[in-house]
């Protein structure tokens, strides 16, 4: 015989009854059916309270962050970008220590300027930068032995964020 202790009500002298009732019982024989009652337990109760309180914080964490991964890659995207300005003036400068006097007199071509780096170095290196907002500017020593490039690039990102304007300066010795 089974019975259910919220049937009985909260006074010591029932419980007292039904505590002889449970140990009256045959051994192996549960004294409460499971769920017998219709009521829920304290525990899906509080889950009940709780609905929609995941949609509540993915509604705040989920814009945050979305925004914080969105300015990581923005960041990479400018670092990328950065480097790409340095290994441009590197090479510019290397060119251009390759094309100083020692090879216009021989070539009979003129020293290396501005607008021929420009052709001949940056332009087929310069992949996914905007032409129009780099600029390249080449010096000579006195003695046309020492090179400096400067380039500068205005770079707009792919985002939410203010233009920024990269410039690498790269110096090299003429070598030929």
């Amino acid at each position: 015989m089974t019975k259910n202790l919220s049937e009985k009500g909260s006074d010591p002298l029932q419980r007292g009854k039904i505590q002889n009732e449970i140990e009256a019982l045959p051994k192996g024989q549960t004294p409460f059916r499971i769920g017998s009652t219709g009521n829920r337990s304290r525990t899906t109760r509080r889950c009940l309270n709780r609905r929609g309180a995941t949609a509540v914080e993915l509604a705040i964490i989920l814009p945050t962050t979305l925004l914080v991964l969105i300015g990581l890659c923005v960041a990479e995207l400018g670092a990328f970008r950065y480097q790409q300005v340095a290994a441009l003036a590197h090479e510019s400068a290397r060119w251009a220590s390759v094309h100083g006097p020692e090879y216009a007199t021989q070539s009979g071509e003129t020293i290396a300027s501005s607008e021929e780096i420009l052709a001949r170095v940056i332009k087929p290196k310069a992949i996914g930068l905007d032409l129009n907002k780099l600029t390249c500017q080449v010096d000579w020593n006195a003695e046309k032995n020492l090179v400096t490039v400067k380039i500068q690039y205005t770079w707009t990102p792919e985002a939410f964020f203010v233009s920024r304007k990269f410039s690498c300066t790269a110096v090299a010795l003429a070598t030929y």
